[in-house]
Formats: structure tokens, sequence, C-alpha cells
């Protein structure tokens, strides 16, 4: 594939390697980091472009069938790790960049409730990474410092930092069990 620096893309492939199909074609120009799937069979991805004082990036909603990619939350510095409540009705965003964490009450999948937006926490030291949520709502976000992770409610208020189990070292993948998923791949250069 040929990329243009800073940009990437997400394709969908069958479990067997084949069928690859284009979710987000690189030349949309976003630069996709993490991703989460809902009930309906779209997804939300995070852009991971920007610093913090030029936020490039966001968080958006790719329908279906995937012809249409919403956004829903703009200028964030690095978005990156990005999780749904069980329910479906909550979505986080971390920020790399600025370590924040952004929960969002939506409507829809495309609509934000009114008042519906908040930065919930804000991460001292290490960025914030990649992140998953459980059936309770809790959230599990992994840390650039090696082998830490936070564990947050389900409203994002910081329940307690702990290392990551012993097979997880070196690594930035959160907690155990994750949410099963169709398979995707991103890829960014």
């Amino acid at each position: 594939m040929n990329l243009v620096r800073g940009t990437g893309l997400i394709v969908a492939v069958k479990p067997d390697g084949t069928g690859m199909q284009t979710v987000v074609p690189a030349t949309a120009g976003y630069m996709p980091n993490d991703l989460v799937f809902d009930a309906h069979g779209g997804l939300y991805f995070s852009d991971f472009r920007g610093i913090s004082t030029e936020p490039k990036g966001g968080a958006y909603y790719v329908s279906p069938d995937s012809r249409t990619i919403t956004p829903l939350l703009a200028h964030l510095a690095m978005a990156n790790g990005i999780a749904l409540s069980p329910d479906g009705k909550e979505l986080w965003i971390t920020e790399f960049s600025r370590n924040l964490l952004h929960r969002v009450e939506l409507a829809s999948p495309t609509e934000i409730t009114p008042i519906g937006t908040a930065i919930t926490y804000h991460f001292i030291g290490p960025a914030p990474d990649s992140m998953r949520a459980d059936n309770d709502g809790n959230l599990y976000v992994a840390s650039t410092a090696k082998d830490a992770c936070w564990r947050l409610t389900g409203m994002g208020s910081r329940s307690d930092r702990y290392c990551c189990p012993a097979g997880m070292k070196g690594t930035t993948r959160s907690p155990p069990v994750w949410p099963s998923s169709p398979t995707a791949t991103i890829s960014t250069s």
C-alpha cells in the first residue's frame, strides 16, 4: 500500500486473511490509532494527529456500510484510546498529547446529547494509551509507562493504578478479557 506520511487506513479481512476491504481509505487523511465496534456494526476510531498546541485529531464514527465517516469530537491532540460502554451510550476517548480522558454521552451513534461531553480525568505523568471497558462499565487504560495501567469507574473517576499482569510486560495492552469483535487491521506510516 502506498500511504502518505502521517496518514493511515483501516481495512477489514476475514479470519483466514482473505476478502480484504477498505473501511477508511488512506486518501481520507486520517491517522487511525484505536477502534471499537458498536452493536449496529459501525465503528468508532481515534485519529492520532496533532500535538498539544495544535490539536488536529479527533474521534469519528464509520457507518455499518462503511460509506459515511462522521466526526464526533474534533480538535483533539493525538486522540488515542477509545472505548464504548456496554450499553453503547457512552464513548470514551483519551488524548495522548494532553493526558486527558473525554466522556461523551451518545443520543445515537453519531449524535451527542445536550451537555453530553466532559473531560473526566487528567492523567499525571505517563500518557494514556489504549483503553477498554468491562461489562460493568469500568475503564482500563494502558499507560506508556512500562507495565502500568489505570482502572477508572464508569463515570471516569480513578479507581486505582496497578501493574499489568506478568504476561503483558512490555506491552501497552489493557487488562485481561477483551470484548470480542470482528477482525480489523489499522495501518499507519
